[in-house]
């Protein structure tokens, strides 16, 4: 497992890492050839997971936590797109719990 630390922009950047990891804030020309660049279990990124994440995927982590925390509510009373990511999320959940035992 990586330290997290590492995948920190400012640390990152300090340490000239930006180009190799693909970061995403760099224009797509500067970034290099597309190659993964994280991986973890069956998920892969070719650009810097830090830069990949986006306010809607923080805001549909955030809603999860939530609906685990809630005890779920029936998928079909939500929107579709959100009712969609709770039950990606709720996979990868189960994935992580169980390649932990």
């Amino acid at each position: 497992m990586s330290d997290p630390a590492a995948w920190k922009c400012d640390v990152c950047r300090r340490s000239g890492l930006e180009k190799r990891r693909r970061c995403g804030f760099l224009p797509e020309e500067d970034r290099g050839v597309e190659r993964v660049v994280w991986v973890r279990g069956n998920t892969a990124v070719t650009e810097c997971p830090t830069s990949y994440i986006t306010p809607e995927s923080c805001e549909a982590l955030e809603r999860f936590s939530a609906w685990k925390t809630l005890g779920g509510v029936e998928p079909n009373a939500l929107p579709a797109k959100l009712a969609e990511a709770l039950m990606v999320l709720e996979a990868q959940w189960q994935r992580e719990k169980e390649s932990a035992q």
